[in-house]
């Protein structure tokens, strides 16, 4: 899921650097209520684009109606959000929830029809990728999305190898585990911007691998349920 945020993320920066279609704030007569939140060009929202990414790929992962319920509630009260801030045009929501459509089909389709083989040639591929873009660019939104690809790349494959965690776990444990997560990688963002402020293609690539790795790690470490090693 991960490598597919990223994807889909910088896939959106790219198109908001061809478009260059003007924020609504930035004509006469449209005040924004929140500009501090919307940096760079309007078209597509990023903040929808990410927020359709991630529940969409958590609804094909859990195929629960209240996972859906849940995702399809969080992507409109996102998007009427960025509509009410007046930092984006109708135009940008509608963009930017077919950019995640797109992207969160065809990751799947590709990813479920791949051999183990096939799959770590693919982790690979967009491992080097992501170095290749990383020397090509220098705007800190890149490097900070390059580097969670290239950090959560190299931690499945980590991952993938020497611990093998499975996913069939029950709700509650998926909530302990994402919660349990989720205060590890808070942790480790504000311990890496304290020591590395400026350094966001290292920051960033050492989240990723907490994010696919260390978390892991510590899951199989305190014996969660459901986590088995090889």
């Amino acid at each position: 899921m991960i490598v597919m945020l990223c994807f889909s993320g910088y896939i959106g920066i790219m198109v908001k650097e061809f478009m260059k279609i003007p924020r609504p704030y930035t004509y006469d007569g449209i005040e924004a209520l929140y500009e501090k939140s919307a940096a760079g060009y309007s078209f597509p929202s990023t903040h929808v684009q990410l927020s359709t990414t991630f529940w969409g790929s958590f609804m094909i992962l859990c195929k629960k109606r209240i996972v859906w319920i849940i995702g399809i509630i969080f992507i409109i009260l996102v998007a009427i959000s960025r509509l009410y801030l007046r930092v984006h045009w109708l135009s940008d929501i509608i963009g930017a929830v077919l950019f995640s459509v797109i992207v969160v089909y065809l990751y799947t389709k590709v990813t479920m029809e791949l051999s183990d083989r096939k799959f770590i040639l693919l982790q690979r591929i967009i491992l080097a990728v992501s170095l290749i873009m990383y020397v090509m660019t220098s705007q800190v939104d890149n490097l900070k999305l390059l580097g969670v690809l290239t950090g959560s790349t190299i931690g499945i494959m980590l991952e993938n190898h020497f611990i093998n965690m499975n996913e069939n776990n029950d709700f509650k444990m998926q909530v302990v585990k994402t919660v349990l997560g989720l205060s590890i990688m808070l942790i480790m963002q504000f311990i890496l911007k304290k020591v590395i402020p400026d350094m966001y293609y290292l920051r960033y690539a050492v989240t990723g691998i907490t994010i696919t790795f260390l978390c892991p790690f510590i899951f199989h470490m305190l014996r969660l349920k459901n986590v088995s090693s090889k």
